[in-house]
């Protein structure tokens, strides 16, 4: 039986960290305002043609050498007036909020 090091990382993580394609200066972030959801995914050294984003049950970005980041779709993302630009290995993305719809009575006749 192998002895236990707590300090022993392979035994955490396994060859994570062996792994030399994987990324650990990426960060996300994620705000939302009252008119706009604002996505920023740091990929450094990477330009727009390296990346790409799909829009399924959520928003997934993929690029080269990188693992995919996702995001989780709300009901009032207006995805059809989404947009993304890349500047600096800064991925932003800006998915407008579709205003909620009042709650209505329906009367009985």
């Amino acid at each position: 039986m192998r002895k236990l090091d707590l300090f022993d990382w392979n035994y955490y993580f396994g060859n994570f960290f062996a792994n030399p394609k994987v990324a650990f200066t990426t960060r996300i972030s994620f705000k939302a305002t009252k008119t706009e959801y604002q996505l920023e995914v740091q990929l450094a050294g990477k330009k727009k043609e390296d990346v790409e984003i799909t829009v399924d049950e959520v928003i997934s970005v993929k690029a080269k050498e990188y693992s995919t980041a996702s995001f989780r779709l709300y009901e009032d993302m207006k995805i059809s007036e989404a947009s993304a630009t890349m500047e600096n290995g800064l991925l932003k993305i800006t998915i407008p909020r579709q205003p909620k719809i009042p709650a209505t009575k329906i009367t009985i006749s």
